[in-house]
């Protein structure tokens, strides 16, 4: 194929393209007198032979033209060309001449666009691999991050939130109550894995033990509750201090006040930088003015 002798294709969507076209026939044993009456009767083998490939390439060049004028670059360039479309056509024009010649295959090698965009449609196809191999790793990690969260059971859990957000979509009361059991059957059945099952059993843990604790202060309640109606000021007074002995059995800081101080200032939770201004301003006030490096 050498473009400046063989010239150009023109696509569907207006772009130059060439190809190397091979075309293999033959003439059929029913077909020898047409062949030798209409391409070369009274020509030597050599002649007919040589008529025979103009035939024939004269009709692949007119099925060629006509069938790239009818396909997008892209598709000329990756090889997606109607092959069987592109045989009729060829073996069409040979029947209108009575050739005697049939097609057995039309085949090309080396699409390729002009040399001096060939740059730009590999940059495009380079983008369109790096765009599949995008999309394959961001699938691989999707399976992994729903593989990890939810197991194997990570596609029929997808498809009953599905569910939920289109019955609330809808507005359907009904649907969504329906979709809503769906999923709270399949996240607190045995079959779940992964983080859902590990939450589900520290919500299960949790509930268990605030469960217990709510039990625990009810029947402490209820075994306080007759002593309290016999003398609530004792009782109150020993509430209290359970209370102040609970609270400074902790991480508790203790201020010890000079005998007549009317006025305490506490700094909780003590910034370095508010400390150091509070410093600087202090020392102006003393100084009345800005003080001096």
């Amino acid at each position: 194929m050498a473009p400046g002798r063989d010239g150009s294709l023109l696509t569907g969507d207006r772009n130059v393209v060439h190809a190397r076209w091979s075309v293999s026939y033959r003439v059929a044993p029913g077909d020898a007198v047409r062949f030798l009456r209409n391409v070369g009767l009274g020509e030597s083998r050599f002649n007919r032979f040589v008529h025979a490939q103009e035939l024939v390439r004269a009709a692949t060049e007119q099925a060629v033209v006509h069938v790239a004028a009818q396909t997008a670059a892209d598709d000329f360039r990756t090889g997606k060309l109607p092959k069987e479309r592109l045989q009729r056509a060829v073996q069409a024009s040979l029947n209108l001449m009575n050739a005697g010649l049939t097609v057995t295959n039309v085949s090309w090698s080396d699409p390729t666009p002009p040399l001096a965009l060939r740059k730009d449609f590999e940059a495009v196809s380079e983008a369109e691999s790096q765009k599949a191999q995008k999309i394959e790793e961001a699938q691989r990690y999707r399976s992994k991050l729903l593989h990890d969260v939810a197991g194997e059971q990570f596609g029929p859990l997808l498809e009953a939130i599905a569910e939920c957000d289109r019955a609330r979509a809808r507005a359907d009361a009904q649907a969504r109550r329906e979709a809503e059991a769906k999923l709270d059957r399949l996240i607190l059945g045995e079959g779940l894995t992964g983080r859902v099952a590990q939450l589900v059993a520290e919500a299960r843990a949790f509930k268990r033990d605030e469960i217990q604790k709510v039990r625990s202060e009810a029947e402490t309640f209820q075994a306080l509750l007759p002593r309290y109606e016999q003398n609530p000021r004792i009782v109150r007074t020993r509430s209290r201090e359970d209370a102040v002995e609970e609270v400074f059995a902790g991480d508790v800081e203790t201020f010890y006040l000079p005998p007549g101080s009317k006025t305490v200032y506490l700094e909780l939770g003590r910034d370095p930088e508010l400390q150091r201004q509070r410093v600087i301003d202090r020392y102006k006030a003393q100084q009345g003015g800005t003080p001096k490096p």
